[in-house]
């Protein structure tokens, strides 16, 4: 695969490309070696969540044609780029050097992780502010981690959430096709955090998280950026996670 582009609903789509980082096993978390990305099109302009870009010449240019097409039908207004973890910057720094001649480009981070992430970012906000194309962020931390290492956006005028790292799709193709948790042993890496803190966080922090988006929002899409997507039901997938989260 290099790249494939769905269309969700109406301006809103989604796309996964390979990672040029990732080697073919795939990642720590057993997603494959390919990254999700969100775009959401308003009357303001184009926002892009942790955007990827191509890393192969046909596609790379089959992207690039497409986004300064949509960009064009925007010219008073602008591109958003947010992170849900501050390490996701993938291209957020190509597409600044892009477009920043030609139209607004902002890149939006928690104020917490804003201070540590790998790309510049020019908007750091508060959690719970609603953000440009109406988003709404929930922010994390990580066990032994830094303020907000992680953001999950959600998009009520889609019914969609995306997510960053705290969780994945499962892979195409198997029975219990939709959301999970990475494994612990993933998690951790090489950090030595012990596993019961990161299974406690799992339970106290993410879960609660997770009860609130579902009952706040009902998401039927969710996007997550490792694994594959739920298009359709995604509450329902929410309501299993946060289960089996109650006893796991």
């Amino acid at each position: 695969m290099t790249l494939t582009v769905t269309r969700i609903s109406d301006r809103l789509w989604y796309w996964r490309t390979p990672h040029p980082d990732c080697g073919p096993d795939g990642w720590p978390n057993g997603t494959d070696a390919t990254v999700g990305s969100a775009f959401v099109e308003d009357e303001r302009g184009i926002t892009l969540i942790d955007p990827q870009v191509p890393i192969d010449d046909v596609n790379r240019d089959r992207f690039w044609k497409a986004l300064d097409r949509d960009l064009a039908r925007h010219p008073d207004g602008g591109l958003a780029i947010f992170l849900t973890c501050p390490w996701h910057e993938r291209s957020a720094s190509d597409l600044l050097e892009r477009y920043r001649d030609r139209t607004r480009v902002t890149v939006w981070a928690p104020i917490g992780s804003a201070l540590y992430a790998d790309v510049h970012v020019t908007d750091p906000f508060l959690d719970g502010r609603t953000l440009p194309g109406g988003v709404i962020p929930y922010t994390l931390e990580y066990p032994g981690g830094k303020e907000n290492d992680e953001t999950i956006y959600v998009i009520p005028s889609h019914g969609a959430v995306v997510f960053g790292d705290a969780v994945i799709g499962r892979n195409a193709g198997t029975e219990a096709h939709g959301l999970a948790v990475p494994s612990v042993e993933s998690v951790v890496g090489d950090s030595g955090i012990p596993h019961d803190v990161i299974r406690e966080w799992q339970r106290n922090t993410l879960r609660p998280t997770l009860e609130r988006i579902r009952a706040t929002h009902a998401p039927t899409i969710a996007i997550p950026t490792h694994g594959e997507p739920v298009f359709a039901d995604a509450s329902a997938s929410l309501a299993t996670l946060i289960a089996s989260l109650m006893t796991g």
